[in-house]
Formats: structure tokens, C-alpha cells, sequence
């Protein structure tokens, strides 16, 4: 169930914030169609500037358009990991992880085959490790699926996506925007077979 379990991230500026702690513990998980209330969640966190970094929009909410969109997950045209502090687990083992979710990465499929992928941590976590862990899942996901290559449509100005993309390798192509970096990304071969996505109602 969980990809990786007590992921051990450390801050890697003293920018973040008090509440994401120098070492915390992550559980990540795939997402499922019983998530939806997770995302509600998380776009509450979101600050203005969040929203607009990862909606290429700062709205208030969240149409229930776009919330059914991204709720509709199968793992394979359409795939999402989602990560927790669970760093109080091992302090009571009775705590039930996944109740404050700290970010999601997610790919989606368009017509043409390419895979989009975005990321996005809530703003209390920024900047502590989340998305890169994030984003390590959801090439490990990627590639146990059968992926190849990601594509990211990413805002000039956020830079801290555009680092974190060319960390893991990431090359810009070429795109129609100036205001955006296109960014496509290899999937090393996993050295498991490729896993069909899940069956609906498992």
C-alpha cells in the first residue's frame, strides 16, 4: 500500500517553515478514487502564489469541474502519489496516517500520449524535501508502469519547480509560451516488471 514508508527528508534551507520540522518522517502513497476529501485538504493550504505555481491561476476555489478531474485516477492514464508526516508514528504507534496530507505529485495523459506531471506541496512544507520525495515516487511509479518520459509545463518564475525538475535530469524543449519552460524528463527503467493499473473498485 505505501511506496515508501518513514522516509527520512531533511530541510535543505533554513527558510522552511517551523511547522516541517529539520528531520520528519514521510509515508507516500499511490492515491485512489476515495482520496477526494485529500484534496480539499490540501487546496485549503495553498497560498495564492501556491495556487498560481501549480493551477497557472490563483483561484480562491476549486471547481468542482477541476475536483472531479483530478480525483478521477485509474494508475495508469492518470496516476497521483500523495504524502503524509507521519514522524509521530513511531512516537504513538495508535496514529492514524493520512488524515493532513502534505502535497501530491500526479501525472496525466493527454490525446497525444504525453504524460504531464505537476507537484505541489502545501505551503507549511515548502521547501523541507516534500517534493522532491514526491517527485522521486512518482518516477518510481512512473516506471513500474511502463513510462517512459514525463512532461511539465512549468511558470518561468518558479524556480524552485524548475530546479527540483533539472535535479532529476529534466530537459527543456522547445514550447509556444514564453511565460512557460517546458520540461520533459526520462523515467530510468524500473527493474520490475511493468504493473497493470488498478482494476476499478479494488
Amino acid at each position: 500500500w505505501w511506496l515508501e514508508i518513514a522516509k527520512h527528508v531533511s530541510s535543505a534551507t533554513t527558510s522552511a517553515s517551523s511547522l516541517a520540522s529539520a528531520a520528519m518522517e514521510l509515508c507516500v502513497r499511490e492515491a485512489t478514487a476515495d482520496d477526494a476529501h485529500f484534496l480539499d485538504y490540501g487546496f485549503a493550504q495553498l497560498s495564492s502564489r501556491s495556487r498560481y505555481y501549480r493551477f497557472f491561476s490563483s483561484m480562491p476555489r476549486l471547481p468542482e469541474t477541476l475536483r472531479n478531474h483530478l480525483n478521477d485516477v485509474d494508475g495508469l492514464r492518470h496516476a497521483a502519489v500523495i504524502a503524509f508526516d507521519c514522524t509521530s508514528l513511531a512516537e504513538n504507534e495508535s496514529t492514524e496516517i493520512g488524515q493532513h496530507p502534505v502535497g501530491v505529485a500526479r501525472w496525466i495523459a493527454d490525446s497525444a500520449g504525453n504524460h504531464h506531471l505537476s507537484v505541489a506541496v502545501i505551503d507549511d512544507y515548502q521547501g523541507s524535501g516534500v517534493g522532491s520525495a514526491l517527485l522521486d515516487s512518482l518516477i518510481e511509479l512512473a516506471a513500474s508502469r511502463g513510462i517512459v518520459k514525463l512532461r511539465a509545463d512549468v511558470l518561468n518564475d518558479n524556480l524552485a519547480m524548475r530546479a527540483l525538475l533539472r535535479r532529476r535530469g529534466a530537459i527543456t524543449v522547445a514550447g509556444d509560451d514564453p511565460s512557460i519552460v517546458v520540461f520533459e524528463l526520462p523515467i530510468p527503467p524500473s527493474r520490475i516488471p511493468p504493473s497493470p493499473s488498478p482494476s476499478p473498485g479494488t
